[in-house]
């Protein structure tokens, strides 16, 4: 606890903030996704898998569409409600647009299962090629920061809800219902959130191939260590990765800091997909092994549970955005090395007075500490130094030994042995 106290306040925020992350916010994402997937595959997928997974990508990027072109008219009715059904339909935003990535990433994710699944290492080359070409469109596109997810990503339901519904666009285009905001909205969808997706997919189904595919509950302790292993020495990393990004910037070549960048965010995202992983096959396990039943005894319903309980719960935490993927954040547009800063703040936005409070009062007590050293410093300096001979005046006060204090005829011996000579004589 000693040890706690003593690290500086953002530090110790910083910690806070990423293991809020890491083990509260991950495990409810992943598991909303679990539930919204298996869903989605029981009620359609199973049935035409080919036919449904293009609909259903159809459906989805139609739906990212129309949040995206009509973001405006959707902010403004939503900041004329009153406050708690502000806060009911940003909910509900959240809760559609989260629904449309997940069957975002079940088309393209079963879409790869009937091009791969031929191939007769499980996929593996397929899953490289479709890496390397998404990251080639990503870095391309300055869109690497767009992979992050949880444990390294956290989003916080502000106050002000109508700015959940805002979403950046590729090329910047105004949020205007013109033909250019319509083909950037459509753009950002196909583009960024696609090569995202893909992108996801590819490195999981190059774990699910080398990391014991035969051995669900090991893959997932192996997921587990070496995911949270790689995010933490990211976060731990990440001062030196800002200094470094800072000295970057003042490279003749920019594009040293682009790459620098990319690759520091591609790497820490791996351990991200990792760390899904991990949580992805312990809840499968959980679900299969031990069902959640009806009343009925019959109906199951685990899956149900899965879907609503995380996004409830992400709710009353304020984090459900964290769900949502949209928008585009490019590579290069921030500088003082933010560009390679991890939004997992959360206790640092809601004690940020504290902090700034924190830091005055010790700055100050430095201050304070600096300036009572120096003073010691200087005295000590006085006290041994030799004494200075005063040549004009030379009977003054300073060098009278009787004026030393208001005592001294009290122990002034040789005044009282000529006082007692006299009384005698």
């Amino acid at each position: 606890m000693q040890g706690w106290r003593q690290l500086d306040v953002a530090v110790r925020y910083t910690l806070a903030d990423a293991v809020f992350s890491g083990l509260l916010v991950t495990p409810l994402a992943v598991l909303f996704t679990v539930g919204t997937e298996a869903i989605i595959r029981r009620v359609s997928i199973d049935h035409a898998p080919l036919t449904t997974s293009v609909l259903l990508l159809l459906a989805a990027i139609a739906v990212q569409f129309a949040a995206g072109y009509h973001q405006r008219d959707i902010a403004a009715w939503i900041s004329r409600q009153p406050e708690v059904c502000a806060e009911a339909a940003a909910r509900v935003y959240i809760y559609v647009y989260a629904i449309a990535n997940v069957c975002h990433y079940t088309a393209l994710d079963e879409l790869f299962d009937v091009y791969a699944e031929s191939d007769e290492d499980g996929g593996l080359q397929t899953a490289l090629k479709l890496l390397v070409s998404s990251i080639v469109v990503l870095a391309g596109l300055r869109c690497c920061r767009n992979v992050i997810g949880p444990p390294l990503y956290v989003a916080i339901d502000t106050e002000g809800t109508e700015s959940v519904v805002e979403t950046s666009t590729l090329f910047g285009v105004e949020a205007q219902k013109t033909t250019q905001g319509a083909l950037d909205i459509l753009a950002t969808v196909i583009a960024v959130e696609t090569s995202v997706v893909l992108h996801w997919i590819a490195l999981w189904r190059i774990y699910d191939v080398i990391i014991f595919p035969q051995h669900d509950w090991l893959s997932a302790l192996i997921s587990w260590a070496v995911g949270y292993a790689v995010v933490t020495t990211a976060v731990y990393r990440q001062s030196d990765a800002i200094e470094m990004s800072k000295r970057l910037e003042d490279d003749p070549l920019p594009v040293k800091r682009l790459v620098f960048e990319d690759a520091y965010i591609m790497a820490a995202n791996a351990g991200c997909v990792l760390v899904w992983r991990g949580w992805w096959l312990f809840f499968e396990g959980i679900i299969y092994y031990f069902p959640a039943y009806c009343r009925d005894g019959i109906s199951d319903c685990s899956l149900s549970y899965a879907h609503f309980f995380p996004f409830v719960l992400l709710s009353l935490c304020y984090t459900s955005a964290t769900l949502l993927s949209k928008g585009v954040d490019r590579v290069g547009e921030v500088t003082h090395g933010e560009g390679v800063r991890f939004p997992i703040q959360f206790f640092s936005v809601y004690f940020s007075e504290d902090i700034a409070r924190a830091k005055d009062d010790s700055d100050a007590g430095r201050q304070n500490r600096e300036t009572a050293r120096s003073t010691t410093r200087a005295g000590r300096q006085r006290k041994f130094s030799p004494a200075r001979e005063d040549t004009k005046y030379p009977h003054s006060r300073r060098y009278s030994p009787r004026r030393s204090s208001p005592g001294s005829r009290l122990v002034d011996r040789n005044s009282f042995t000529r006082r007692q000579t006299r009384f005698e004589d």
